[in-house]
């Protein structure tokens, strides 16, 4: 036990020949708890990827609208900026595990609403709108709880790694996910992808089932719920690491994610392709975003503050490339950057952090993660209506320059943090 939290240690950690890169980079998998869990993320966020590029396709082929695309998107994510505090604070007091499977639940429902939509010849673009708000409330609900889960599960001295694997099993997710949502898009149309996201939902939930629930949920927490809000936001503004980090990640979000919900618009009117090439250049960020990860699993705690704030640059830089590009070829190239970049900073963000917080605090410090993310895509609206106007070349420009510039100041300012290992 770790004398500090009473959260049990990985005894893998302390197997003779541990050292072995590739059993470093792999340890939290002998853990069989998050194996399961690690496995039905894996099942839902695959899903959740060939979700976001058949509704993406299906939306502006509805809509030919850059600006509707957009708020679709926004409808996701905007419960992500107004309940996440209040999903940290539920990730702290009730069984982490059970929500968990609330957003998987959600997932395959919504999966089912869609297909029946569409087989029904029914289907318009507001239907995908309230889908995609209903799923956004159920991942504010329940996202902290998955990542407050994982350090109860696998021990502190393994948070960095089981973070890093969590990120690369997403990274496989994005890299699977977008292909496989592709193709049955184009071979059976958006009925086929969300029958089959129905179903890996309930796989995922099985996985999710088997998980045995880690003895520290059941402590009750007595104080009132806006009291604990209260003292998770109070700790971060008195937490220097937990603040900068949050700001700077905050920052370079802010102005790149909108490419994520921009790649519709640039596929059709730049590049001139069909759904299937959207999803392999989603399943290239992956592809990079799954390196990333696995790299960071494998490096141990060597110059992790400095690889946070590189990995910005590097999100940044593409989006400043791929403004200029007409091949679809180097497309695919820049996206794989895009993805390393942008898996680097979400991991190291959520690893640093949980290697810093309390347990106590963990639900309520990655619901202001998730927050942030929410924050993030509040960026696509006024980026959707910045393609309408200028194009997609020139908006993507700007912001690519903007977060090369926010990176390059963390760098230059955060002495303490280039240092932090």
């Amino acid at each position: 036990m770790d004398s500090e939290t009473n959260i049990p240690l990985d005894p893998v950690d302390l197997r003779p020949g541990y050292t072995a890169a590739w059993r470093h980079a792999l340890g939290s998998l002998a853990n069989r708890d998050f194996a399961l869990l690690w496995m039905g993320t894996n099942f839902a966020v695959t899903a959740g990827q060939m979700n976001q590029v058949a509704r993406g396709f299906l939306v502006y082929q509805l809509t030919d609208s850059p600006q509707l695309l957009s708020a679709v998107v926004v409808a996701e994510v905007a419960p992500l900026l107004l309940l996440s505090l209040l999903g940290g604070a539920i990730a702290d007091r009730l069984d982490r595990k059970a929500l968990v499977m609330l957003g998987q639940i959600a997932l395959g429902l919504n999966g089912v609403f869609i297909a029946v939509a569409v087989a029904t010849d029914t289907i318009t673009w507001l239907h995908l709108l309230a889908t995609a708000l209903v799923q956004g409330v159920a991942w504010a609900l329940t996202i902290p709880a998955r990542h407050a889960l994982v350090p109860q599960i696998v021990g502190r001295r393994m948070i960095g790694n089981a973070v890093a694997l969590a990120g690369a099993g997403m990274s496989g997710s994005i890299l699977i996910g977008p292909v496989v949502g592709g193709a049955l898009y184009g071979w059976f149309g958006p009925g086929g992808v969300y029958s089959v996201i129905a179903g890996m939902s309930v796989v995922a939930v099985m996985f999710t089932l088997l998980v045995k629930r880690p003895a520290a949920d059941a402590a009750p927490v007595r104080s009132p719920m806006l009291s604990e809000i209260a003292s998770g936001l109070a700790y971060i503004w008195h937490d220097r690491l937990v603040l900068v980090m949050l700001l700077v990640a905050l920052a370079v979000s802010l102005l790149t994610t909108p490419l994520r919900a921009l790649l519709p618009v640039l596929v059709v009117d730049v590049l001139d392709r069909d759904a299937q090439s959207l999803g392999l250049l989603v399943s290239a960020a992956g592809g990079g975003a799954l390196a990333g990860s696995l790299a960071i699993a494998s490096m141990g705690r060597t110059g992790r503050g400095l690889m946070f704030l590189i990995a910005g640059v590097a999100s940044g830089v593409s989006l400043v490339v791929v403004a200029m590009l007409t091949s679809y070829v180097a497309a695919v190239a820049v996206l794989a950057l895009f993805g390393l970049g942008e898996a680097g900073q979400r991991v190291l963000t959520q690893a640093l952090i949980m290697e810093h917080a309390e347990d106590r605090f963990r639900g309520r410090l990655m619901s202001v993660n998730e927050m942030r993310l929410g924050i993030a895509f509040l960026g696509v609206l006024p980026a959707g209506l910045a393609a309408d106007t200028f194009g997609i070349e020139g908006t993507l420009a700007v912001l690519g320059i903007a977060a090369v510039g926010a990176s390059v100041l963390a760098l230059a300012t955060q002495g303490w943090l280039r240092r932090l290992q």
